[in-house]
């Protein structure tokens, strides 16, 4: 097959803006600052080449709250050398040894398996690999498509996915700032223009302190004509807290490994069970709760307590009209329904105009004006 690029691309279209910063929409999903994360169960091939496992995958993340399923897209010979060695969670065998396991999957299984996955309300996609593997994706109608960290500068690829005129998520692991930088530019030159960064460390499992998060704000501040997210290699922790982490940093899409168990073979040792998933998207969306609003101000929860709670300033012992009051006749105590402790500058030297019980709140109206 021919490039795409070499045939024409469809015009550019334009990403919506706001006031917030760009909104991608895939699948009747929005994308943005302002939405909900964007969770991607990464099933990579953890289907291991069988319908039926990569039918489960996609049941169990749609059940665990997930709003896209992604796997790999690859053919062996085209991705590696027979001889190139093992690295990771790949172990001693070789690289072409691994994935020629793997990459079985062609038009009609991604046919197939994206109706479903439709079905149950996910967006399904996956990661081309090579130009060819890109267009059999786009034939099966996917909405987006993801460039993985290792083919950040495979021009070829870049141009190719973008020629599809769709979002194009690109992973940022292994790459420095002028890297994914070039990479940006060929994909806006080819015609994309809906793209999302993802923070990622080319790691497979990354150790908790190699991930670092914080390159979030790094890519936000650097790339404001992109959206942010994470590609997260961390291993799962028992509490699956790192998608929250994320989100706080302010990440629009988390992306992480998924398996239906983690002795299955292949990448699934490093992945989020079913159980993980459901903990992870539950602690994301908790944690997309409680960051709230950025307006410091009274808050409508607040007000009981903070009248409650909060002082006055009141007699500390029975005082009759005309006292001249000072500092010592004056004690601070809740609730904070009276005049404030901060105005006991204001009281201090000014006289009683009825009488006051003691630990009675003074008013404005008890005072000579």
């Amino acid at each position: 097959m021919g490039l795409c690029v070499s045939v024409g691309c469809r015009p550019m279209q334009m990403t919506m803006t706001t006031d917030s910063g760009p909104v991608i929409r895939v699948g009747g999903k929005a994308i943005s600052q302002t939405s909900p994360a964007f969770v991607v169960a990464e099933a990579a091939c953890n289907h291991m080449s069988r319908m039926d496992y990569a039918v489960q995958l996609v049941d169990a993340a749609a059940e665990a709250g997930a709003d896209a399923i992604k796997f790999q897209s690859y053919t062996a010979e085209k991705l590696t050398s027979k001889t190139a060695e093992g690295y990771g969670n790949i172990g001693t065998q070789s690289q072409y040894e691994y994935y020629r396991q793997f990459d079985r999957f062609g038009r009609s299984e991604y046919d197939e398996l994206f109706d479903h996955a439709r079905e149950k309300g996910l967006v399904p996609f996956s990661t081309p690999f090579d130009p060819e593997n890109a267009q059999m994706l786009n034939s099966v109608q996917v909405d987006l498509f993801k460039i993985a960290s290792c083919d950040l500068l495979y021009t070829d690829l870049l141009r190719e996915v973008a020629c599809f005129n769709k979002p194009v998520v690109i992973s940022s692991g292994g790459a420095s700032l002028d890297e994914i930088r070039r990479a940006l530019d060929i994909l806006g030159t080819a015609g994309a223009s809906e793209i999302v960064v993802l923070a990622c460390t080319m790691a497979y499992p990354t150790r908790t302190e190699d991930a670092h998060y914080r390159r979030i704000l790094t890519l936000r501040q650097e790339f404001p004509e992109c959206l942010v997210g994470v590609s997260d290699h961390v291993e799962p922790d028992p509490h699956m807290i790192t998608g929250a982490v994320c989100v706080a940093l302010g990440a629009v899409m988390l992306e992480k490994h998924f398996a239906l168990a983690r002795d299955m073979g292949g990448g699934s040792a490093v992945s989020m069970t079913p159980e993980d998933l459901r903990a992870y998207v539950a602690n994301v969306r908790r944690a997309e709760e409680s960051l709230g609003s950025d307006e410091v101000k009274v808050y409508a929860a607040e007000e009981e307590t903070r009248r409650s709670a909060r002082r006055s300033l009141v007699a500390q012992s029975d005082l009759v009209a005309g006292t001249l009051l000072s500092r010592e006749m004056l004690g601070v105590k809740r609730p904070g329904t009276g005049i404030g402790p901060e105005h006991i500058d204001d009281i201090v030297g000014r006289r009683l105009v009825r009488d006051l019980a003691s630990e009675a709140q003074l008013e404005w109206k008890d005072l000579e004006r």
